[in-house]
């Protein structure tokens, strides 16, 4: 289960850069960026928690990686939509700076949701 989570997370990361750059200076549906969401940033998080859970407990079953590689997911799209924020209405101190995706070609969730 782990090598399989690895694999496919690399797929996914790479799938999403390319949906991403491919969509670069359009609008983006809600299902475009979800499916960029989900291949970069949510895939590496999953993975970097199924990792985790395996290396404190090899032991560990598949029906537990999966529901850990679940919340993965999760978590990491709710990192990727807060950032996505911050980047609008963010501060520059906490080190994200202002606009950065939006001048590099990438209308986020705030955008799609606007307009």
């Amino acid at each position: 289960y782990v090598r399989d989570t690895l694999i496919t997370a690399v797929e996914d990361v790479l799938q999403g850069e390319l949906l991403q750059e491919h969509l670069r200076g359009k609008l983006p549906t809600v299902a475009q960026y979800d499916a960029v969401n989900r291949g970069k940033t949510a895939a590496l998080i999953a993975a970097a928690c199924v990792l985790g859970a395996w290396a404190g407990d090899p032991g560990v079953n598949e029906e537990r990686l999966s529901s850990i590689h679940s919340a993965g997911m999760h978590m990491g799209s709710a990192f990727q939509m807060i950032d996505d924020l911050f980047d609008v209405f963010g501060d520059e101190g906490i080190g994200k700076p202002r606009w950065s995706d939006q001048c590099g070609g990438w209308l986020t969730w705030p955008y799609i949701r606007l307009i």
